[in-house]
């Protein structure tokens, strides 16, 4: 009856939250509520044997499930594209969960395992832009993958949950990852696991070295540490190699309850500039804007300051552009490195420009909403006033603009509209009256990095 129809629901939503935490025993418990005879319990069997590494049981199960389920495929496929779908999808499961038993069998064929990351990946082309579907994808490969050897798969499935308006599960999913990096990189440097390319060893010590500098902070992991001008720079006198990395450290969080606090402290430690770029991006989404927009900032000086890139002169830079680009045709790997890290910074600058176009519009909008309104000069004066005396409040680490908002359930602020008008107003402060010439000149450095990327010329050209 209805009861029988509520457990099984039960034990399917169960089985499926035991397998997101790599419970086994959980998984046991609630395959015993599973109905015989049917395609989810045996896929389940065959995921414990997989986990337990009894290969000749997994492919047993896999059979019993494609069996189990021949029938419903082909009635599912002349009813609707949809429910045809869904069963096609599954047939795919089953032949990931073969490869994933395939790829433990052979630890130390290598270009094995190549083959068949390659084929995961291109196989992801063809799947509808579904975030329950990539989620249980990405969640059987992490099986023998982990996802910061798989980081471009991760980011897609992080930007489509962002875009599809699910923060929580592109906040958990970049969790994962910031973790999972973390991890590898101690791994490396203590000798447990073998550096996957020597660029992953270079990363290693540079982590081990970056997370010394950061605990030897007066905060420690809470972030800050480094003293701030009231132009937001850092005051420290002497310059070093170091001064561009630990630079990220100093930026103040203008609020330390929100959820995103320990991200945001982990992300600076992160060696990887794609996912630094796409933990921004969800931040901006996350109604963060003041600091995701001053991290972003931070990190394209950062990025820059590798690579020799001013700027405020950026031609200089286009000159070389060439060579560098010949010598990753050659094959050289640093090369290779300094053409996606040139390939990433002008998405960076892009971004600040957008940004800061954003800012400017939503601050003029708001002053021709006050004007409409009647407000009188003085209001307006005492009211600019109040806000560049709390957002110098801010840069020196009292707190929020406003000092109010709880995080919600989905790591998304209340108050969003209000607090996204305080820092739209904070940055333009910042800014002052060169915000025009800043976003003329980010955009301008994204022409300059990406000089076929058509979208930056086209907003350069509009500016």
């Amino acid at each position: 009856g209805n009861d029988q129809k509520l457990q099984l629901a039960s034990a399917s939503i169960g089985m499926s939250m035991a397998w997101a935490m790599g419970d086994i025993d959980r998984m046991e418990f609630y395959l015993s509520a599973l109905p015989n005879k049917s395609r989810d319990k045996s896929f389940c069997k065959a995921l414990l044997a997989v986990y337990r590494n009894n290969f000749d049981d997994a492919a047993k199960f896999i059979n019993d499930a494609r069996e189990e389920m021949e029938s419903d495929l082909s009635s599912h496929i002349t009813e609707s594209y949809n429910r045809g779908y869904a069963q096609v999808f599954m047939c795919q499961m089953l032949t990931e969960l073969e490869e994933v038993v395939m790829y433990k069998m052979a630890p130390d064929d290598r270009e094995r395992q190549v083959a068949i990351i390659g084929a995961w990946r291109h196989r992801l082309s063809g799947i509808q832009q579904d975030v329950g579907m990539w989620q249980k994808l990405l969640r059987l490969r992490s099986m023998v993958l982990r996802p910061i050897l798989d980081l471009d798969t991760w980011i897609k499935y992080v930007n489509m949950s962002r875009k599809s308006g699910q923060m929580r599960i592109a906040r958990d999913a970049i969790l994962q990852l910031v973790d999972d990096e973390a991890l590898y990189m101690e791994e490396i440097h203590r000798g447990e696991v073998d550096a996957l390319t020597p660029k992953f060893a270079l990363q290693a010590q540079e982590y081990m070295q970056m997370k010394m500098q950061l605990a030897q902070q007066p905060q420690g992991f809470q972030g800050g540490g480094i003293p701030l001008g009231l132009n937001g720079r850092n005051t420290g006198q002497s310059s070093s190699s170091w001064e561009g990395r630990t630079r990220r450290f100093s930026i103040v969080s203008g609020s330390n309850t929100s959820v995103n606090a320990p991200l945001d402290v982990a992300i600076r430690l992160s060696q990887q500039p794609a996912l630094v770029y796409m933990y921004l991006k969800y931040k901006w989404a996350a109604n963060e804007k003041r600091e995701a927009y001053q991290m972003l900032e931070t990190f394209a000086s950062d990025y820059a300051s590798r690579i020799g890139f001013d700027l405020h002169n950026p031609d200089t830079f286009a000159e070389h552009i060439d060579a560098r680009v010949l010598a990753n045709l050659s094959g050289h790997a640093e090369a290779a490195d300094d053409a996606r890290t040139i390939h990433l910074l002008a998405r960076f600058y892009f971004k600040q420009a957008e940004w800061l176009t954003t800012v400017e519009q939503s601050v003029l909008l708001l002053q021709e909403a006050q004007a409409k309104a009647g407000l009188s000069t003085g209001e307006s004066s005492y009211a600019r006033r109040l806000v560049r005396r709390e957002s110098i409040g801010v840069r020196r680490g009292r707190g929020s603009v406003s000092g109010s908002g709880q995080a919600s359930r989905d790591g998304i602020r209340g108050s969003d509209d209000g607090r996204s008008k305080q820092d739209a107003q904070y940055l333009y402060e910042l800014k002052g009256g060169r915000i025009d010439k800043a976003i003329l000149e980010a955009y301008h450095a994204a022409t300059v990095l990406d000089r076929k990327w058509y979208k930056a010329w086209h907003q350069l050209a509009l500016r």
